[in-house]
């Protein structure tokens, strides 16, 4: 039996049963041919005309939207950093990133570019001067911060009134939302645990309770009461003159590049080496 084509990305494949085995009945020997669409020359030159004829006809942000939504093409909006390698899903992007900081002025479409096997055409819509963003730029972004902080207060008020004193009893008073983690050899290092994602302070106040004392903790991703079951305390080393020599090594390895920086800094050097690269 053949079953397929089944496309997976740019990627259809047929699949067979070519056996069976007789001793488990869920057990299959499969066969498979993939075959990968790859555009030819006639299409890529197809592709690079319509995008051609959009730069050159396009004149603005507005325009381009238009145009993207008549002719079904992808649309995307997002902050391109100087340094950046990466804009949006295009993850070899510098050309691009070039022409924003070097050529570009608000309003103006860029010429086509060939990156990541897909031919961008790109609109310049804002310049971010340095310095304190505009609150327009920056209100969702605070407004998000806002809400969690009220979340976290709400959550915090409402674990206070809990009567549990294990993570146990506080997990099922609490309700829905309440889960369980245990972490196992966490390191000061950590900025994550398991299940919680980032959670930097939770990990530093972590290291700073004893054995049995709890902590209530608003971190990045949501609230967290820590408590500390044991901790291994790393006896003193009797003898510092590995890791001093060790210390030593690595200063003097970035002693120039803290005194160039220091230079740079002094001298108030402005680096456009992103205009280049």
């Amino acid at each position: 039996m053949v079953i397929g084509p089944v496309q997976e990305g740019n990627v259809h494949k047929l699949y067979k049963v070519a056996a069976i085995n007789p001793q488990a009945a869920k057990q299959y020997e499969i066969a498979v041919i993939e075959k990968q669409l790859v555009p030819g020359d006639l299409a890529r030159d197809r592709l690079f005309r319509k995008a051609d004829y959009c730069a050159s006809t396009v004149k603005n942000a507005t325009e381009l939207e238009t145009y993207a939504a008549q002719e079904a093409l992808q649309l995307y909006e997002v902050q391109v950093g100087k340094n950046d390698e990466q804009v949006g899903p295009l993850t070899q992007a510098r050309e691009l990133v070039r022409w924003l900081y070097n050529d570009a002025a608000v309003g103006h479409v860029s010429p086509v570019f060939e990156l990541d096997n897909e031919y961008v055409v790109a609109v310049m819509t804002n310049h971010v001067p340095p310095g304190t963003a505009p609150l327009v730029q920056v209100r969702d972004e605070i407004a998000l911060k806002v809400r969690n902080n009220h979340k976290a207060d709400a959550i915090m008020a409402e674990l206070q009134q809990l009567s549990g004193t294990t993570l146990e009893e506080k997990a099922i008073q609490y309700g829905h939302g309440a889960r369980l983690l245990e972490v196992k050899k966490l390191r000061f290092e950590d900025d994550t645990l398991p299940g919680a994602g980032m959670a930097r302070q939770a990990v530093g106040t972590a290291f700073a309770l004893q054995p049995g004392a709890q902590a209530t903790v608003a971190d990045d991703n949501g609230v967290l009461v820590v408590e500390a079951v044991a901790k291994n305390m790393v006896a003193a080393l009797e003898d510092v003159t590995t890791h001093q020599q060790s210390l030593r090594q690595l200063a003097k390895i970035k002693q120039p590049y803290d005194v160039l920086q220091a230079l740079e800094a002094l001298a108030q050097i402005k680096d456009h080496r992103h205009k280049f690269y």
